[in-house]
């Protein structure tokens, strides 16, 4: 018998810790809080709670507590859910609701089951001995909305209707946050209570005075006078409510002057920067607009060109560029495949050319058969986790080598390079922060200061940018000449080719127009100033299928289409009107709240 209670209680036990696991685990949030109050002849109420829910995840219903004094009782009690009335009954059935009482008061349990919707639902019932009678005044001092709340609730609205109009003796007080507001309308005898947001734990209270002839019926009498003692008692709650407005308002005044005055200060100093000159001295290129035609292939590769031209990493046009500059050096072979469109072979005609290349290693021997690799194999690969490691280590492996190679020609000052990007974080950060404040702000003279700041730092900005290079004497030289040559195979189509030069002079333009991403131009000018018997009488060779298959230059299109292809196929799993007064009158209700199941 022992065993059995023991295997009882235990049961027991463990079902509570599941229930209120599951009531925690719940994922809710309140949109909309209206509770509209009557109050009645015999000092009894009639309260209808509309809320709406937003279940982002499967619920399977809500719970709302109302606690009470001891002398009070809810009876007719109603529940709808959207629109639709419930019934009362223990079934646990879906749309229907239990209530139950204990010590502290009355739980509604309501079951509906929910699964990312909104859905709303209102509880209506009559809560008598709500009112007191006393000799010179009646009273009402409700925790409309008690703190059992465990979330938010928004868009916080309360009505509270007295039974008569013109009431020129009313008075009410609101307690919670300082941000609600209280209406108080005599002739229509109601009292409005508006707030945008309760937070979790906090409660919203409204204490009421009004004349006894509007209770008449109550029998919640007390035989003693009590108004000026709750006009005291509220004149000191709202005394002390706007000693704290004031000194939030005080902090929030030397909080913003404060950051109004870093934000100026700020700004000066950012523009003093802008203007200051670098400590090391550069130089300024030509532009491509101005930068003379260069018809001398550069001395470095293409991959290298375009990491300079750019100043970033290569890309996988230049990738296809270094490729077809290993054809020409008879290291690979690269072909167009018959009958297959956007498909070509590459064969390692050199394996020396393996060592120390891990570009080249991941083709031939990670993807390919060590001997020859196609498109369609390269677009393919990459789905495994470890095939993806090797195409991206691979890849980053030869952007580094191209960028180092970069680099050591010292074409920029890191120094002078890391003093703009410095000046361009703050003036960027600063930019942002005034645009904010010229949106937040409605004093005049603040608006008239931070936008001359604006506009002055925009003003330095472009005098940094204007003013001020990141390239050595040697690299502005550099930079002047690689912008000509790129505006040279910009302009090709211009003039006669055979005019600046022999078919000796054009064979190592492709590659470098493939990476600048001129490979069309050039193609095209090549087709029309040359013959095919001179493009196949010398290196051009080696480009020949690229410029005729499938028009003109596809092969750079198409090998960064399946490279890029391969990199990315792997997916990863892993509160008179007016303001609240803070504290609280003493009214009943404290703890009501509600949740989800």
């Amino acid at each position: 018998m022992k065993r059995n209670i023991v295997l009882i209680l235990c049961c027991i036990f463990l079902s509570l810790i599941g229930i209120k696991n599951i009531q925690a685990d719940v994922n809710y949030d309140v949109k909309d809080y209206t509770v509209n109050v009557d109050v009645q002849k015999n000092g009894s109420l009639i309260i209808k709670r509309h809320i709406r829910y937003d279940f982002p995840d499967e619920a399977h219903g809500v719970y709302y507590r109302q606690n009470l004094e001891s002398n009070q009782q809810i009876s007719q009690t109603q529940v709808w859910i959207n629109g639709q009335e419930t019934q009362q009954n223990d079934s646990a059935r879906n749309n229907t609701y239990k209530l139950t009482r204990d010590d502290k008061g009355y739980l509604f349990k309501v079951y509906h089951n929910v699964d990312n919707q909104e859905v709303n639902f209102t509880y209506q019932y009559v809560l008598n001995n709500a009112v007191i009678n006393w000799k010179d005044t009646a009273e009402l001092n409700f925790k409309v909305i008690g703190d059992g709340w465990e979330t938010e609730l928004n868009n916080v609205k309360v009505t509270i209707k007295l039974p008569g109009q013109d009431v020129s003796d009313l008075q009410a007080w609101s307690h919670g946050p300082l941000t609600g507001t209280t209406k108080v309308d005599k002739k229509s005898g109601q009292v409005t209570l508006s707030l945008a947001e309760l937070p979790a734990k906090n409660f919203v209270e409204s204490h009421i005075l009004f004349p006894v002839a509007l209770t008449p019926e109550n029998t919640n009498v007390r035989n003693e006078k009590h108004k000026a003692e709750v006009q005291k008692q509220e004149k000191q709650l709202a005394l002390e409510a706007n000693r704290k407005r004031k000194a939030q308002e005080r902090k929030d005044r030397l909080w913003a002057g404060a950051m109004f005055v870093v934000i100026c200060v700020g700004s000066f100093g950012s523009i003093l920067y802008n203007l200051m000159p670098l400590k090391e001295k550069t130089y300024r290129p030509l532009s491509v607009k101005n930068a003379p035609h260069v018809f001398e292939l550069p001395n470095y590769e293409a991959a290298v060109a375009q990491s300079l031209f750019r100043d970033t990493d290569p890309d996988n046009k230049a990738l296809s560029a270094y490729l077809l500059e290993l054809s020409v050096k008879r290291v690979i072979k690269i072909e167009p495949i018959p009958n297959k469109k956007k498909d070509y072979l590459l064969t390692l005609l050199d394996e020396t050319a393996l060592s120390n290349n891990e570009i080249l290693e991941l083709l031939f021997n990670k993807i390919g058969d060590t001997k020859q690799v196609s498109m369609k194999q390269i677009k393919k690969y990459g789905k495994k986790k470890h095939e993806h490691m090797n195409v991206v280590n691979a890849y980053k492996a030869w952007q580094k080598s191209v960028r180092d190679e970069a680099n050591k020609l010292g074409w920029v000052s890191n120094n002078a390079k890391s003093a703009m990007i410095r000046r361009a974080i703050i003036s960027g950060i600063l930019m942002l922060i005034l645009i904010v404040g010229l949106i937040i702000t409605d004093n005049s003279a603040a608006l008239w200061v931070m936008g001359v700041s604006l506009v002055l730092l925009v003003a330095s900005i472009l005098y940094f940018i204007m003013k001020d290079s990141i390239y050595t004497k040697t690299g502005a030289a550099g930079m002047t000449e690689l912008r000509g040559f790129y505006r040279m195979m910009n302009d090709i189509g211009r003039f006669n080719l055979k005019e600046v030069g022999d078919i000796v002079l054009w064979e190592g333009l492709l590659p470098y127009a493939v990476a600048l991403g001129l490979s069309k131009k050039v193609s095209k000018a090549l087709i029309d100033n040359f013959t095919s018997e001179e493009l196949q009488n010398s290196n051009f060779i080696y480009y020949y299928p690229f410029i005729y298959h499938n028009g003109i230059a596809n092969f750079s299109n198409d090998f960064n289409s399946s490279f890029t292809r391969g990199m990315g196929n792997y997916s990863s799993s892993s509160g008179g009107s007016g303001g609240f007064s803070g504290g609280s009158s003493g009214g009943f209700g404290g703890g009501s709240g509600g949740g989800a199941f």
